[in-house]
């Protein structure tokens, strides 16, 4: 489909949830794109941004969410996305935070003269200082660091070339924090002992069990009940065996990542952006995951 026959239709769909277009705002890659910018999209992939008030659902947790499972939301999420091929994340605000940025985004119109909100490229601040803030003493984990630090160049170099000198050196303030924050990632990760490995707590819990490492679709055979599965990141191939597990472990990821995001949905312990959590254990260790400090253990059998 055409990006704008699937915007009317995504905007049909928040009005069948009584999000009315007021109350959303595309954000991120195909936001810009509509807009002109020449910047590299997640293909199929839009970001919303809504006010937490706003949804229809009760929230439990998080900063990025889809609808809960089990609901007519979600059946109304999947719906869309066989029929259009594209799928969405929804970034939270307070109702605060929206009707600050005003400034932030311009009025688009659809061929079927329905209007939305379609965030400048300058509104990317917000949500990239907001991040950070959000974020554990950790940052956002290296590998989702080092994406924002490269969307930031790449957001640098577009706006110099369109011309946007006063933009661009609002995304250049902002990388210098982005590198010292990632320094001190990677200044920590070096530091670390080899019987402790430190992450970034995406759902809080503890388990104890024996280490599943999982790194290629066909090791997920041996994942058994109460296993501790170990991956540098999950994948859907992943998702039936989550209720079998008694926490997930990533080397990569952030908050933000699908692990942290699935696990918060499921209620499983979760620590990601370790780094080197599939390098450190192997099958059969016996670990304590603590998720409510982000540490996970080796433990003597």
């Amino acid at each position: 489909m055409r990006i704008n026959d699937v915007l009317e239709e995504l905007e049909k769909l928040f009005r069948k949830w009584e999000v009315e277009p007021d109350y959303w705002i595309l954000v991120a890659g195909y936001a810009y794109r509509l807009l002109g910018y020449d910047i590299k999209v997640r293909s199929g992939h839009f970001n919303i941004l809504v006010p937490r008030e706003k949804i229809p659902w009760t929230i439990k947790e998080g900063i990025e969410i889809h609808p809960p499972r089990g609901t007519l939301y979600r059946k109304d999420f999947k719906k869309f996305v066989q029929s259009t091929g594209f799928d969405f994340d929804i970034n939270l605000a307070t109702l605060l935070e929206f009707k600050k940025k005003r400034s932030d985004y311009v009025i688009y119109k659809l061929p079927n003269n329905r209007k939305i909100k379609v965030q400048k490229p300058v509104g990317a601040l917000r949500e990239l200082r907001k991040l950070l803030k959000l974020s554990t003493k950790e940052g956002l984990g290296s590998e989702r660091l080092q994406k924002d630090i490269v969307f930031i160049e790449n957001m640098i170099h577009i706006l110099i070339k369109k011309g946007q000198v006063q933009d661009a050196n609002k995304f250049k303030s902002l990388l210098q924090v982005y590198k010292k924050i990632q320094k001190k990632v990677a200044d920590k990760r070096s530091s670390t002992e080899s019987n402790v490995i430190q992450g970034i707590v995406a759902s809080s819990g503890r388990g104890v069990g024996l280490v599943k490492v999982v790194n290629k679709p066909k090791d997920v055979g041996g994942v058994k009940k109460g296993s501790i599965l170990i991956t540098q990141m999950t994948s859907p191939t992943l998702t039936a065996f989550l209720p079998k597990i008694s926490a997930i472990v990533t080397d990569w990821g952030g908050m933000l990542c699908h692990a942290a995001i699935l696990a918060r949905e499921m209620g499983v312990p979760c620590i990601v952006g370790t780094q080197n959590a599939t390098k450190v254990l192997k099958d059969g260790d016996l670990v304590e995951v603590d998720a409510d400090n982000g540490v996970v253990r080796k433990l003597e059998r």
